[in-house]
């Protein structure tokens, strides 16, 4: 069979007219969502007509058995038989995914005495004037229901009806009022319709519009299946936004989203999970939930761990990098704006399962230790817990406990030696070491979903469930820092779960109200061993860290948006959630010079909760201030609660009364095993600091007034003023020295904004803006006291004089949209920072220097940058489509130290970038479509420059440095006629080393191998 058309939809609608003896078949030939002309159709037999330029052919049609049979060239592509009652109508959906195959039909009846009733269908349209420029502000009227629409800057409007015949009317002040009759919706398509109005002559005088002869051009370009890709939202936005939409999020096959956003102009990811945007990273970056700010799992910051959020729940990604008055105030870098899916417009029951394998890690070698039968389960079943009697007897996460053994007589102690040897037993002996074959990587995944009209509306909802365990590894890995000389070994088994469920009414009243549960789980197994040499002390050693984590969020949102009186819209937003980070039993020990060291062990146990609360209300009126000039107005108000709470306790060995051991290079669990504890050979000692354990609350209040006044040559004007309150308190509940606590940060900031938009042709859109905004500090950042980086065992010093920074904010950027689709932007910032805080170096000497880190305001930095952004299809024709897209940033920034800095770092640090930002970013798409056989090839090409990783100490030390690196991922899928999909990906073809450097030597490098997967979808 010869292929003429590109898999995609085919929908056949039969509709029956008044008559009793015939009714009226109405055929849309459907393309990727665009008519197609030219194809046959014969009724019964019959040759009936081919399909125009809009995919559609009319015919009579009888009651009783009909067959319907589609063709080009006089090659039968498929037919299909049914039978009519009396007065019944039918529509019927013929869906192709492959023209050699059966496709799926659908089919509804219904009955021709229902008139204009039922299913929903809708109304796109377009209002230009003779110059082919868009017509904004343009009344919209349907004269058999009355519903009514105005159109946006760009001319655009949306009606939703019941199927059925309409009459539009549509009146503007400056242009002759029209009227076209018969413009046809049909159940669950869209109608796209241009129409032309034309200029008003100064004598002439508006009357009704039913007796206005019709003089204007209505052009029904076809039918549509409606949706909002990421053109539409970029172009619609008042702001600068990049946005990512749920059809880009499948084609490039990524499975967070904290990989999805490298593909955004001028992103950057650091340590997989932490978004840099613009050069500037976490503190610069607002992140929210459907609107509601997000909450963090990591107890020192206040970004969030993109890789949490399973990219299948999240119908789009927008990345405001302009500030507008609605976001939060420390939104200077960019907000982070993710949507989770919402309401099906139909029926949703799919089917996943994806297997992985790693050329390097698969079904190898890797190191690993016992853990508990439930963690591939993402639970630990209680195998890590602190034991009952050591967490009592030691006083759990409570500072450091008062009861130990020391070198007294028995008699003068808290507890005896023999207590705490029976205490030491209860910990599980696991320090040593194994083997195991790497597994290969899966993934299950399942959704469901529907629509109902009823009587109140349209009831939707839609649920997914998500489970995947992935096994990972880094491969000849090494360290030469000039310090440590080494190999090491480091593997990582991670679970995820994932469940999401959105219930909703759209009622008839034009309000929607929404509820979305969201629950996130993933779980972290890593093990490390390093054995190398130590330069400076000439000893050989090995150590090995035994790492369990678990993440998990927890939300429950609520929200409504309602529209009434045609032009007043009140949205508002409740959400309650919760972040957890349980780290059990954290275990590290180390040899030196093949001797164990007890006082080397440590057992570490700590949790982070933190529970939030949202608030939200926004209100919009649109306001007519003449004939020419229209506003959208805007206020609303925001709260936000944030209460968190880190305990930490660490568990430790010394020597006990009982000496040494006679042999000292045994492995871990010999050396404290049950007969050296009872022999008292070590003894258990708690290590907790009075610091490691905090409370914190940061709450905001925020209230806003934002305006889009809208002129009629094109031009915009968006102003808007921010007033904020933000209260931060950082406690020590085990800490009773004032002395070692931070005051209260407690700020009130307005923050203006101002932007100017200009469309010119319909083609070109020109925008500009200028904001201000500010960074606040960190809540640990700015105690007087000192803790450990949970991750890296690092000293991390509080700074208690640490002051917000301030930033003024300038963006320009051009757009253009290509007349068949597509588009290419420019974008131009720059960013002022005054006092930027950055991760600096302590004003300290020895191990302290060099193993810690504290938070300082350097004077001031600039940072300015080009993006480049452009996406277009080159070649669409009757076989093969080819897509290009990508971006490019380049982005310079320069920092001026204060004296201390420049004593720390040395002189030739002034000037130097700023900290995580990379210089050079680069995205490139390639898609290829073979249309006549359903598949998809892409290929994705990410690359960035040299970034500062961690800012040096002296002269001689410029610091640390991640060196640039590109990945190149490939995408394959092929549909088929039973709706299912295969999809098979590359990740990391390339497979470049991951290299750290200092001072021009590389000292740290390895590679994480290429991944290939293999993933089945079902739909039934």
């Amino acid at each position: 069979m010869h292929h003429f058309f590109r898999p995609a939809i085919f929908t056949l609608l039969i509709f029956i007219s008044a008559g009793a003896w015939s009714a009226e078949l109405l055929l849309n030939v459907f393309l990727n969502d665009r008519p197609v002309q030219g194809a046959q159709v014969r009724l019964n037999g019959e040759l009936v007509g081919t399909t125009a330029a809009d995919g559609s052919v009319e015919a009579n049609i009888g009651s009783g058995e009909n067959t319907v049979e589609l063709s080009r060239d006089l090659t039968v592509i498929t037919t299909y038989s049914f039978s009519l009652a009396d007065r019944e109508n039918v529509e019927l959906a013929i869906k192709f995914s492959d023209l050699e195959v059966e496709p799926r039909v659908d089919i509804e009846k219904y009955s021709l005495d229902n008139g204009a009733s039922g299913a929903q269908g809708v109304i796109q349209g377009v209002v230009l004037d003779e110059q082919n420029s868009r017509v904004a502000n343009a009344l919209v009227t349907i004269e058999e229901t009355g519903d009514s629409a105005t159109t946006n800057e760009l001319g655009g409007y949306v009606l939703n009806l019941p199927r059925g015949y309409y009459t539009l009317i549509i009146q503007h002040p400056d242009y002759i009022v029209s009227r076209e009759e018969g413009v046809r919706v049909v159940a669950n398509i869209g109608v796209a319709v241009t129409s032309t109005l034309h200029v008003r002559a100064a004598s002439q005088v508006q009357i009704n519009a039913p007796s206005m002869p019709i003089l204007e051009e209505t052009m029904i370009l076809g039918t549509f299946v409606p949706n909002e890709n990421t053109a539409d939202m970029e172009r619609s936005s008042y702001a600068i936004v990049d946005a990512i939409d749920a059809e880009q999020l499948k084609r490039f096959g990524d499975s967070s989203v904290a990989s999805a956003i490298l593909r955004v102009a001028g992103v950057s990811v650091n340590d997989d999970k932490y978004a840099v945007v613009r050069g500037l990273d976490g503190r610069y970056i607002s992140s929210t939930l459907n609107a509601n700010l997000m909450p963090t799992t990591d107890p020192l910051r206040r970004d969030v761990q993109l890789d949490l959020f399973f990219s299948n729940i999240i119908g789009s990604i927008e990345i405001q990098k302009s500030y507008t008055a609605d976001m939060p105030g420390d939104t200077t870098g960019g907000s982070i704006g993710m949507i989770t899916k919402g309401l099906p417009d139909d029926r949703v029951n799919e089917l996943s399962f994806a297997g992985g394998y790693n050329l390097d890690v698969t079904g190898n070698d890797i190191i690993t230790y016992a853990g508990s039968d439930s963690d591939w389960l993402t639970y630990d079943d209680g195998l890590r817990g602190i034991p009952t009697g050591v967490n009592q007897t030691f006083q759990g996460y409570v500072g450091p406990s008062v009861y130990s053994p020391n070198t007294c007589n028995i008699s003068g102690c808290d507890i005896s030696y023999e207590q705490n040897a029976e205490l030491a037993q209860q910990f599980p002996v696991i320090y040593n070491l194994e083997n195991e074959s790497a597994s290969p990587d899966f993934s299950l995944g399942y959704a469901y979903g529907n629509r109902h009209d009823i009587e109140a509306g349209g009831l939707g909802y839609y649920g997914s469930l998500s489970f995947s365990n992935s096994t990972s590894d880094r491969i000849n890995a090494f360290i030469d820092d000039g310090e440590d000389d080494a190999y090491y070994n480091r593997s990582k088994k991670s679970a995820a779960l994932g469940g999401y469920f959105v219930v909703g009414l759209e009622d008839n009243h034009d309000s929607e109200w929404i509820s979305k549960t969201i629950f996130l789980r993933q779980a972290d197994d890593v093990t490390r061993f390093e054995d190398g040499i130590n330069t400076t002390e000439e000893s050989e050693y090995k150590k090995a860290l035994l790492y369990w984590a678990e993440r998990q969020f927890l939300a429950q949102q609520f929200s409504g948006d309602h529209l009434f009186a045609g032009k007043h819209n009140l949205g508002w937003r409740l959400g309650v959630s919760q972040t957890t980070l349980l780290e059990p039993d954290r275990r590290a020990w180390r040899y030196v010079g093949g001797i164990f060291l007890p006082a080397d062990v440590e057992r570490r146990y700590s949790e982070l909760q933190e529970d939030g609360l949202d608030v939200g209300v926004d209100y919009d009126i649109t306001l007519d201030i003449s004939s020419s000039v229209s506003m959208d107005l805007s206020a609303g108000y925001l709260y936000n609660n944030r209460d968190r709470q880190w305990d930490l306790a660490r568990f430790s060995f010394r020597q006990g009364q009982g000496g040494q051991p006679d042999v000292l290079t045994a492995d871990v669990e010999t050396q404290l095993s049950w007969d050296n504890l009872v022999a008292q050979h070590y003894q258990l000692r708690k290590t907790t600091t009075n610091t490691d354990s905090f409370t914190a609350e940061v709450e905001t209040n925020a209230f806003y007034v934002h305006s889009v006044t809208n002129f009629e040559n094109g031009i915009s004007v968006i102003a808007g003023v921010r007033a904020e309150d933000n209260l931060q308190v950082l406690e020590y509940p085990y800490n009773n020295d004032e002395d070692t606590r931070a005051d209260p940060l407690d700020e009130s900031d307005t923050l203006p904004s101002l932007a100017i938009s200009y469309d010119l042709h319909d083609t070109w859109k020109f925008r500009g803006s200028f904001s201000q905004t500010l960074s606040r500090p960190g809540i640990i950042e700015r105690s007087r006291s000192s803790m450990y980086d949970p991750d890296t065992d690092e000293q991390i010093f509080g700074n208690p004089i640490l002051e917000s920074a301030s930033i003024d904010n300038l963006d320009l950027r051009v757009e253009y949209y290509f007349n068949d689709g597509g588009s290419a932007s420019l974008a131009l910032f720059s960013k002022t920072i005054d006092k930027p805080i950055e991760r600096a170096v302590p004003d300290a000497s020895g191990s302290a220097a060099q193993n810690s880190y504290t938070f300082r305001n350097a004077k001031s930095a600039d940072l300015s940058g080009v993006e480049l952004d452009f996406n277009k299809q080159v070649f669409d024709g009757n076989t093969w489509a080819i897509l290009v897209g990508g971006n490019i940033s380049i982005i310079e920034s320069e920092v001026e130290l204060d004296a201390l800095s420049l004593r720390l770092e040395g002189e030739s640090s002034q000037g130097r970038d700023l900290q995580g930002q990379s210089p050079l970013l680069v995205n490139l798409q390639l898609g290829i479509d073979h249309i006549n056989t359903g598949q998809a090839f892409t290929l994705l090409i990410n690359s960035f420059d040299d970034k500062i990783y961690k800012v040096g100490r002296g002269e001689a030390n410029t610091g640390t440095k991640e060196m640039g690196r590109t990945s190149l991922d490939f995408s394959y899928e092929k549909e088929f006629e039973n709706s299912s999909k295969v999809t098979f990906r590359i990740k990391n073809l390339l497979d470049e080393e991951v290299e750290y450097s200092q001072n021009g030597n590389i000292t740290e490098g390895y590679s994480k191998g290429t991944v290939l997967s293999l993933k089945y979808t079902h739909n039934f």
